[in-house]
């Protein structure tokens, strides 16, 4: 067991990812922090969050407060004599009155390279501008979000049919490999941290479902990446008959025709510059099923409009 205190903060699935292999690399977490269990399934059960369940399993203290800016809060986190957090998916926004009180501060795990894509949503961003590359970015919080200077970060190549599923687990694999190479060198102090470029800053802002609504306005390449950039959750969508229905995939068409219209029997849909063409698509409460069982139990003709 390593010797230095490292309080880890994060609450989803891929958070644990990251708790689990400081663990099994042997580093000393004294706490966990989480956010509180919710309800979340149909008997509204009180559900933990999937770094709460590995804390237990693990015997690690858990905090689960509803607020960190408290002073009681701060004064536990203070008694915990910490030498570093680690941040990564907590989804709650860290106190400045925190941040200096570890013995090498907060540090944070980013997905982009930053100061491109700070922000809640940057893998969403990423895909939705069509970026060719991004990667993974460990800096030291702040006072201002996203801002503080870097410890390190990796690039990575994004292939032109990388879904955000498949984004998020590559740069999740790359992230807990980066961890795990950059942190004994700044346990050690051994690592200058380097200034963000603010000037080169762009914003991923937290996406509504509104957000996530096709425009077919846009062109075809456009909206392309658009649908990869929530696959398969939670989809991009459009609107018929007053029902919305997610498109998972497409593929881009030439054939060309009204914007927002059906424009075949294959339910091409029309654009800025072509068409595109689902592949994989979902109903209203329903299944995810291919283009072909879509078209045997969907009532449209070529013309309709969608919205």
């Amino acid at each position: 067991m390593k010797n230095e205190r490292i309080v880890f903060m994060g609450t989803p699935n891929i958070s644990a990812q990251y708790l689990s292999a400081l663990i099994k690399n042997h580093y000393n977490i004294i706490a966990v922090y989480t956010q509180p269990a919710k309800r979340q399934d149909r008997g509204m059960d009180l559900k933990n969050t999937p770094v709460q369940n590995l804390s237990i399993v693990e015997n690690i203290p858990c905090f689960t407060p509803e607020i960190l800016k408290d002073q009681n809060e701060i004064n536990k986190f203070e008694n915990l004599k910490i030498d570093v957090a680690i941040i990564m998916g907590y989804g709650m926004l860290i106190p400045k009155e925190f941040l200096n009180i570890p013995k090498l501060g907060c540090i944070n795990i980013h997905l982009s390279l930053l100061p491109r894509w700070r922000g809640a949503s940057p893998i969403e961003h990423s895909l939705m501008c069509g970026d060719g590359e991004t990667g993974v970015t460990i800096f030291r919080l702040n006072e201002k979000f996203d801002c503080g200077p870097i410890l390190n970060s990796i690039k990575f190549k994004i292939s032109n049919t990388e879904t955000k599923e498949d984004l998020q687990k590559n740069l999740n694999s790359l992230g807990i490999d980066l961890l795990l190479a950059t942190l004994p060198k700044y346990l050690k102090q051994e690592i200058s941290l380097k200034k963000q470029d603010d000037s080169q800053a762009t914003y991923a802002k937290k996406i509504f479902s509104q957000d996530r609504k096709i425009n077919f306005s846009q062109k075809k390449k456009e909206i392309y990446n658009f649908v990869r950039s929530f696959s398969p959750k939670p989809g991009a969508w459009f609107t018929f008959k007053g029902e919305k229905i997610k498109i998972l995939s497409c593929e881009t068409n030439s054939i060309m025709g009204n914007k927002s219209t059906i424009l075949s029997n294959n339910l091409d849909i029309g654009c800025e510059d072509g068409s595109i063409k689902p592949i994989m698509i979902q109903r209203e409460g329903k299944k995810i099923m291919n283009i072909n069982q879509f078209i045997r139990g969907f009532n449209f003709k070529v013309g309709d409009q969608i919205h």
